[in-house]
């Protein structure tokens, strides 16, 4: 599989190649349209990904051996007949002291709020990582937000938190 990286060129075939200068306000006008806001969802995940040694130093594991990746299933049945929803996990940063940190990345306005919704599916992508990689190592949610998280009772789950300063702190 091959993926263009360069963020510039990304930005360029989806938004401007095809604009023909029809709207010279065209990024203004289009501030709440669903592609925008799915393009800086996808940009801001570009970047993190850019910066994996500063998300393992703001989580303190920067002198820790491990290899990072992404991951995805499709939906399946288990041998059980169980059937499980496909699901994907932004990064894994997959840690020599038997810890994964199973890092989710959300670009938002403000602070980022977890609901009862986004709580179900965030348990529900470790169980079935768990469940498919059989792995025994322990599992730390971590969110990289461009703000940080809102404390209330649906985040209670995160164990590490990174944003967008850490990823440019120097």
């Amino acid at each position: 599989m091959y993926q263009l990286t360069d963020l510039f060129c990304l930005f360029h075939l989806r938004f401007v190649a095809n604009n023909n200068g029809q709207d010279h306000h065209f990024w203004s006008n289009m501030r709440e349209n669903p592609s925008r806001m799915t393009w800086r969802g996808y940009a801001f995940e570009q970047v993190c990904l850019q910066h994996i040694p500063q998300i393992k130093e703001a989580i303190g594991i920067k002198a820790v051996l491990s290899n990072v990746c992404s991951w995805s299933c499709p939906t399946f049945t288990d041998n059980d007949g169980n059937e499980w929803k496909g699901t994907q996990i932004d990064l894994l940063i997959d840690r020599r002291d038997e810890v994964i940190n199973v890092c989710e990345m959300k670009f938002a306005n403000d602070t980022y709020i977890i609901d009862k919704d986004y709580e179900v599916l965030l348990r529900r992508r470790l169980t079935t990582f768990r469940h498919l990689t059989r792995t025994r190592k322990a599992l730390h949610l971590t969110m990289i937000t461009t703000y940080g998280i809102s404390q209330n009772s649906h985040s209670g789950d995160v164990q590490a938190e990174v944003t967008v300063d850490d990823l440019f702190d120097r």
